[in-house]
């Protein structure tokens, strides 16, 4: 017997074996659609757009939880979700600006990335290339840059809790220095260089 359950998200697409076992496919599953880009476009902005409602919620239930010495701040909200926001979350819209984008990543005492469905998040990137921590999901390959550098903490899906204990443990100065060397422009051209003499020289 299998029990399954699915979480009360607005992308109900995450579901948790409870009791029984999971069965691996010998065979790949294809799914033959042959609809057009801009089918596919539509689709996948409609997904983006219902994550950051999953987002919007998961950030709610934080501020209730946060001391008031902290301001939470989301980026990419229409003018409706900004209007549902409680006192203690900013809501701004989107902006194509990177050097808007970059102090605000910079400004933040940490960035959260509650996603269930990033394969490599380039906004954890983003942030640890501006010098802050990041805490994310144990979610596909969001957790590869956190863990990579030690400059963030990875918590497990759907644990709230986790994030504001994350938080509020965060040795943030050492976290910043971590994440400053890990995306430093001198330090990663030097080991690209490496590397690339290392190829080199297996392949005379």
């Amino acid at each position: 017997m299998r029990v399954l359950s699915c979480e009360m998200k607005i992308m109900d697409e995450h579901m948790i074996l409870s009791e029984g076992t999971t069965v691996e496919f010998k065979y790949d599953l294809i799914d033959n659609n042959q609809k057009d880009l801009e089918w596919w476009t539509a689709k996948h902005n409609w997904y983006s757009n219902r994550e950051v409602l999953d987002h919007q919620m998961t950030f709610v239930e934080l501020s209730k939880m946060l001391p008031s010495k902290y301001q939470i701040i989301l980026v990419r909200l229409t003018q409706e979700q900004k209007s549902n926001l409680p006192d203690n979350i900013i809501g701004l819209t989107r902006t194509d600006s990177v050097q808007e984008l970059a102090e605000l990543y910079t400004a933040a005492f940490v960035f959260v990335n509650p996603t269930y469905e990033d394969n490599y998040s380039t906004t954890n990137l983003e942030a640890l290339a501006c010098g802050t921590p990041a805490i994310t999901y144990r979610t596909g390959g969001s957790v590869e840059a956190v863990e990579k550098c030690g400059s963030g903490v990875v918590v497990e899906q759907g644990d709230v809790k986790g994030i504001l204990d994350a938080i509020e443990t965060q040795q943030i100065s050492e976290k910043r220095k971590k994440s400053l060397f890990c995306c430093d422009e001198k330090v990663n051209y030097e080991k690209y260089y490496m590397l690339y003499c290392d190829i080199l020289e297996k392949n005379k």
